[in-house]
């Protein structure tokens, strides 16, 4: 540990040193069209951890019939001529999903990020890069029966930024992991069964594309 932040400390003052201003943080909001998809529709089967004749079965891969909406916030720092870190904090809405036949339920999720982004091109008006993505997407107990508790995720998009306007384009894909639930509940036809709640690991997989304006 305190090797990690003498080596955060060095790279700060070496930064400071080089631009000699020192380091100078950027802040942009966003927003994202995001659009779910299945790989394939492979189902995995595993046996109940204590009734012995009870099997599970559920998609592997999780999916949405609505594309959803991200909003977000982003905070960016230079630590060389071509390269910026940061974080984000968003809120992800996937609207009005059927749940049971005639029901619908909008599901929400705030997923916390650090990004690195990569400057790949530069012309006379306009960066292009390379950002990846990585972090945490939290859900809110309430639909923990129905969308999970969230899970890690990760992604990579690709960016171009027009430098007079301050605004930019975004087009990325997105790898989620869902810790999701399943509870039995016996009735009275099995009496010798027991009450459980089975936790299992679904994926998300989604393409994404937006636009975001640096405030500064």
């Amino acid at each position: 540990m305190q090797r990690w932040v003498l080596g955060m400390l060095l790279l700060f003052l070496g930064e400071n040193h080089l631009f000699g201003k020192g380091i100078k943080s950027q802040h942009s909001l966003g927003a994202e069209v995001m659009i779910a998809f299945k790989p394939s529709n492979e189902f995995v089967t595993k046996p109940s951890p204590n009734n012995t004749v009870l099997v599970y079965v559920y998609p592997l891969y999780k999916s949405y019939k609505n594309p959803g909406i991200s909003y977000y916030y982003q905070w960016q720092t230079a630590i060389s001529k071509n390269i910026k870190m940061g974080a984000s904090i968003g809120c992800n809405i996937r609207y009005l999903e059927e749940v049971i036949a005639g029901e619908y339920e909008t599901f929400y999720s705030f997923p916390l990020r650090t990004s690195v982004d990569w400057k790949a091109l530069v012309t006379k008006d306009r960066e292009y890069g390379i950002q990846w993505m990585g972090g945490y997407n939290f859900k809110h107990a309430k639909h923990k029966f129905l969308d999970g508790l969230g899970g890690f995720t990760t992604g990579l998009s690709v960016t171009r930024y027009h430098r007079e306007h301050h605004f930019g384009l975004k087009a990325g894909f997105d790898f989620y992991q869902e810790a999701s639930f399943l509870k039995f509940v016996p009735s009275a036809a099995f009496p010798d069964m027991i009450e459980e709640t089975f936790r299992f690991n679904q994926f998300l997989y989604q393409f994404r594309f937006g636009f975001y304006k640096r405030l500064n």
